[in-house]
């Protein structure tokens, strides 16, 4: 479910805030991977528009 957020364009602070963390480092903790395999998706997208 947090990945479909993170898909969806949601920012990690509102998944926070959302969750109820009181600290996004918490968030980031638990979910940050998910965010960078995100960022890599979209980097390895890109790649292939340049080539």
């Amino acid at each position: 479910m947090i990945l479909t957020l993170i898909l969806k364009g949601w920012q990690m602070k509102d998944i926070s805030d959302w969750l109820g963390h009181a600290d996004i480092g918490t968030t980031m903790n638990i979910y940050g991977h998910l965010d960078m395999t995100h960022k890599r998706s979209i980097s390895q997208q890109l790649n292939g528009l340049l080539d």
